[in-house]
């Protein structure tokens, strides 16, 4: 007998589901464990870049056959986006009736992943201006990554800006991000003093400062050597001697 495959399963299991519903006699245990089956499918399908079966999870979606809660189009707008399905992915987040920060999140970090910085800099701002949900480190680390692709550096800095407005000053990986995007502009001293100002540096602050004296600054490499040993940073020390 040949192995059943994910969506043969899936097919199944709102029958075993409703067999469990008149077990335990409750809703909320239908309605949570179909949402658990359906979300696991979906990151499976996004893990695997397989747009072509969660497209018949959204079908059952659409046709009522399957609750439909925000929790569940999360995970499949997210499972769009990592497949690289922008178009059915856009279509499925002006559809939802109600967003939350997970939306706005996931399209942006797929317009970024898939080469649309600009467009995800615009939905950003869109979301700035409907003024429903707050961003969290997730979406700004994803819009900073997008102001790294894009030619003009001052939407990093307004960015930046407005992180700070938001007592995210002291985050690590939005501090790395933007650290990021100015050497990526060429923009080393700006970044020296942002790397200056940080009251705790990781691997990837000094692996990007680095790279960016490297690039930028070659002259200036033993003395940030010599300052990354004294500092301790000796992970950091040891990549780019394997390198």
């Amino acid at each position: 007998m040949p192995r059943p495959t994910l969506l043969f399963i899936a097919t199944r299991l709102p029958s075993f589901v409703r067999c469990c519903r008149r077990f335990f006699a409750s809703d909320s245990f239908e309605n949570s464990a179909e949402e658990e089956i359906y979300s696991t499918l979906l990151r499976r399908y996004a893990e695997k870049s397989d747009s072509y079966h969660g497209r018949g999870i959204h079908a059952k979606f659409v046709k009522g056959s399957l609750p439909f809660s925000l929790f569940l189009r999360n995970h499949l707008l997210n499972m769009y986006v990592k497949c690289g399905d922008l178009v059915n992915g856009l279509l499925l987040f002006e559809e939802m009736p109600e967003k939350n920060v997970v939306s706005w999140s996931a399209v942006i970090a797929g317009l970024v992943q898939h080469g649309c910085p600009n467009e995800a800099l615009s939905l950003f701002c869109r979301m700035h201006r409907d003024g429903t949900t707050k961003p969290n480190e997730f979406t700004l680390v994803s819009t900073l990554h997008a102001c790294s692709l894009v030619e003009n550096l001052t939407q990093a800095y307004q960015l930046y800006s407005f992180i700070v407005r938001l007592g995210f000053e002291s985050n690590i990986f939005l501090l790395n991000a933007f650290l990021t995007a100015l050497i990526r502009h060429g923009e080393l001293a700006g970044a020296l003093e942002v790397f200056e100002n940080y009251r705790t540096k990781d691997i990837v602050s000094w692996n990007a400062m680095m790279a960016g004296f490297l690039q930028f600054s070659f002259a200036d490499v033993p003395k940030f050597w010599y300052r990354m040993i004294c500092e301790g940073s000796c992970s950091a020390c040891q990549i780019w001697l394997w390198c």
